[in-house]
């Protein structure tokens, strides 16, 4: 069944359809289909149907509509169309570059508090970087091996899979510190707390593994801003127990705030939340990334609907996506999980590029293993993330072996040169595409399809 945005009938004027038509009457519609990966024109195909089929139709596709409004699914669609593209994805954006960068010269030199890790998979390839500089007594810090073991031990941990559900803990500190005593207030963080917050956590542990953290989740404060907060001044300030004991069973922290700083919550805009990741470890992985709600967007008097729990959850889901790695900042940092080593070769270096807005700007750019340019039928620039299993996946999805990849969106949300988000019109109701659609409404499900 196709979505309703998926395509628009136009009516063959030489069919009309005339008031008195009986129901077994017979009618021609075209029908076009938008272009797809695999077919860059737009498809028009001739549906026969009766009156009758073409009357039921509209009546399923009435009906729906009337019932998304009363659940208040058209409000939730407006809610996170705009809420997704938030004007401050370019100053974020800035300022995880910046984190990185950081993290990458700390860890390469030496100097780096961050966590370490019992024989995680990519562990030669840094203690390798490591000695070649001097600095294997750092490996050892970082890179931690079981001793003392028997063979038979042995032969049992070769069978062990290292990577465990991603545990993740959130600091609601500055959150919290929200609380003026209002009844409104104390609803909006009792939401996020207790509903936006549990629901988010567990939809990313139970999505992704990861090698975890061997002991404590230390925070590195030289990846901070200021070197004391998460992202930015206007977010959470790190205790300093997190820097210099870190944080116990986790493999991810999320410094949650309330700022309603109008850098990030522009007074009368749509923006719920944004996020940025503010940590990494020898191995460029999250560890540590902030969110900031917008509270005083959140309507107590919609706290309960279920739909507008959904519409906040879908936001932080997509945030926290952000935080994990999907950002214009974070392809160049991949790591490839079969050679074990970087896919952009260290150090990284800039070059003269054209984006896909058709500007050109000298930035670092990802290896072409993991993202290409390429140019539509249209003229129209894009980039498409490459590695091996996003095209796997593309390909099954569109059922079109040739694909590339999984191509980005061609008009950023932020200053990327090649965009931070899935094309919408590819992948309209994924999670990380541009417009975090929740619109579903099943257009015509008798033979129109």
């Amino acid at each position: 069944m196709k979505k309703r945005e998926d395509f628009d009938i136009e009516y063959n004027r030489r069919f009309p359809l005339p008031h008195f038509l009986s129901f077994s009457s017979k009618i021609e519609i075209l029908v076009k289909f938008p272009r797809q990966p695999c077919n860059n024109r737009d498809t028009y195909k001739f549906i026969h149907l009766t009156a009758m089929q073409y009357y039921s139709c509209y009546v399923v596709l009435i009906s729906s509509l009337f019932q998304s409004v009363l659940a208040g699914t058209l409000r939730r669609h407006v809610l996170l169309k705009s809420r997704v593209y938030s004007p401050a994805h370019g100053t974020l954006s800035d300022s995880e570059e910046q984190s990185r960068t950081n993290a990458v010269e700390a860890h390469m030199n030496g100097r780096t508090n961050g966590p370490s890790y019992m024989n995680h998979p990519y562990a030669e390839h840094m203690r390798r970087t490591l000695e070649e500089r001097g600095l294997g007594e750092m490996a050892g810090r970082i890179l931690l091996e079981r001793k003392g073991r028997g063979l038979q031990e042995e032969d049992d941990d070769e069978e062990e899979d290292v990577w465990q559900p991603m545990r993740i803990k959130a600091d609601v500190s500055a959150l919290e510190s929200r609380r003026d005593g209002s009844s409104d207030m104390n609803e909006r963080i009792d939401f996020v707390v207790e509903i936006i917050l549990p629901l988010t956590l567990s939809f990313w542990s139970q999505a992704l593994d990861v090698v975890p953290v061997d002991g404590n989740l230390v925070i590195d404060n030289s990846q901070l801003a200021n070197r004391e907060y998460c992202g930015d001044s206007e977010f959470s300030k790190v205790a300093p127990s997190h820097v210099t004991d870190g944080i116990p069973g986790a493999d991810l922290v999320l410094y949650v705030s309330g700022s309603d700083s109008s850098r990030f919550c522009p007074a009368g805009g749509q923006t719920l939340a944004v996020a940025v990741a503010c940590n990494f470890d020898a191995f460029d992985r999250p560890t540590a990334g902030a969110i900031n709600f917008c509270l005083d967007k959140i309507d107590v008097g919609s706290i309960g609907d279920p739909a507008i729990t959904q519409d906040n959850v879908d936001v932080a889901i997509h945030e926290t996506g952000h935080i994990l790695g999907m950002s214009g900042n974070s392809y160049k940092y991949f790591w490839d999980p079969i050679a074990m080593e970087p896919r952009t070769e260290r150090p990284l270096k800039a070059s003269v590029a054209t984006c896909v807005d058709g500007t050109q700007r000298t930035t670092v750019l990802p290896a072409e293993n993991t993202m290409k340019f390429l140019t539509a039928a249209n003229g129209q620039r894009f980039a498409t993330i490459v590695t091996e299993k996003v095209a796997t996946v593309a390909r099954n999805q569109f059922n079109c072996q040739t694909l590339e990849g999984g191509q980005l969106e061609n008009q950023p949300t932020g200053s990327s040169c090649h965009g931070d988000h899935w094309d919408e019109r590819l992948f309209y109701p994924e999670n990380l595409s541009g417009g975090n659609n929740a619109l579903h409404v099943p257009f015509c499900t008798i033979h129109c399809h």
